[in-house]
């Protein structure tokens, strides 16, 4: 077998990491190294028995470990699974770069149990920092279904080892896990084929100044899971006063669906367009609105612009993430811009407005400020001199 050399950096070979596995067999090159939980599992590949013919591998996010899989089992078939879409693009760039390497499907879903395939073995990447325990309950329960009958997890948890080890009993059996550098590594065989499923599902009401009030369900992964989001409201008031009949809403990163949905009911006639970079987000925000009796709805799981159309909306709200060195509000804003047609209203909710107020004045010459609770809500009308 010719070694593997898999690059996730554009950096020139003397800038970046250079990481060998199996005795040079597969060689990463990343920008600063490849992450914990990530090297742990590439050490399990060569000690799988019997050798894989259905493989998933999930939580990963560089495209390394299902290629690394693909060329040491070349008669598997394997399945790379994100739940968010940036995690599967940079995947799918990946994988893409190695045309030798055939045997590797990318698929972004809400849940590994939503495809036909019973997977003889599962390989989940899990860092607690970065998903909460909930959804991680919902990934143990998902493998499980997804698993066929003895077939094998193996997971690096970079988390409370006895907290993984309870939750695997729990979903499978006994273990076996060992922790090596505050990473555990965890086996483990689906023997039982029923499984006494958990719903983390929420559902409260919300409620608006304007009299608007409707159920709202929540599910583990999606943004302010079992509780209403002080934020969204705050959005939802001071947007549904400027709502209009026959408005065309842009929702940007929309999660459950909640500003979207309370706009969408205020007056008849009114279409809402969601998109959320996380496929758990794109499911719920469906939910919320099928349960609600919309029609005028569109829906897309996308961590870019891309699907929206430019010129499109009279309106547009979002309630960005408070992390990212403002990359992600400045996505939100220009997604904004690009879809508002003319005349085209733009509402941002954020706890410090300073940055939304310059960047959102440059490029839309104009940008107000309205109070609501502890929240700014920075509104900008589009006008063709900003175009």
């Amino acid at each position: 077998m010719p070694p593997l050399t898999i690059a996730v950096t554009d950096l020139p070979p003397s800038q970046a990491r250079q990481e060998c596995f199996f005795e040079g067999a597969v060689t990463a090159i990343s920008r600063s190294g490849l992450h914990a939980t990530e090297k742990a599992l590439l050490t399990q590949l060569p000690a799988i028995v019997p050798p894989p013919t259905s493989a998933v591998v999930t939580g990963n996010r560089t495209g390394v470990l299902p290629l690394a899989l693909g060329h040491l089992y070349p008669e598997a078939t394997i399945t790379a699974h994100a739940y968010d879409s940036h995690h599967l693009a940079a995947i799918k760039r990946t994988i893409s770069a190695h045309k030798g390497i055939h045997n590797i499907t990318t698929v972004g879903s809400a849940s590994l149990y939503s495809h036909d395939t019973d997977f003889n073995l599962a390989l989940a990447q899990i860092s607690h920092n970065s998903i909460p325990f909930e959804l991680l309950q919902v990934m143990l329960q998902d493998i499980h279904q997804a698993l066929a009958t003895n077939g094998e997890l193996i997971i690096s948890f970079e988390g409370d080892a006895e907290w993984l080890r309870t939750q695997l009993k729990k979903n499978f059996g006994k273990p076996s896990l060992n922790v090596v550098k505050e990473i555990a590594i965890a086996r483990v065989r689906k023997t039982n084929q029923q499984l006494k499923l958990k719903n983390f599902a929420a559902t409260f009401n919300v409620s608006l100044p304007n009299g608007i009030s409707f159920p709202l369900t929540t599910q583990p992964g999606v943004f302010a899971h079992r509780r209403p989001d002080q934020g969204g409201l705050s959005l939802a008031e001071i947007a549904a006063r400027e709502v209009k009949p026959g408005d065309n809403i842009l929702d940007i990163g929309s999660g459950s669906g909640l500003v979207g949905i309370a706009l969408a009911l205020t007056l008849p006639n009114v279409s809402v367009t969601f998109i959320d970079s996380h496929w758990c987000a794109y499911e719920c925000a469906k939910l919320n609105a099928n349960a609600n009796s919309l029609t005028q709805t569109l829906f897309f799981c996308d961590h870019t612009d891309a699907p929206i159309t430019p010129a499109t909306f009279t309106m547009a709200v979002g309630n960005p993430p408070y992390f990212g060195n403002y990359t992600i509000a400045e996505h939100f804003v220009n997604t904004a811009h690009k879809g508002l047609k003319k005349g085209g209203r733009c509402f941002m909710v954020t706890k410090n407005s300073d940055w939304y107020l310059d960047y959102m004045g440059r490029l839309f010459g104009n940008a107000t400020p309205l109070k609501r609770r502890d929240y700014t809500i920075v509104t900008a009308v589009k006008n063709n001199k900003y175009v």
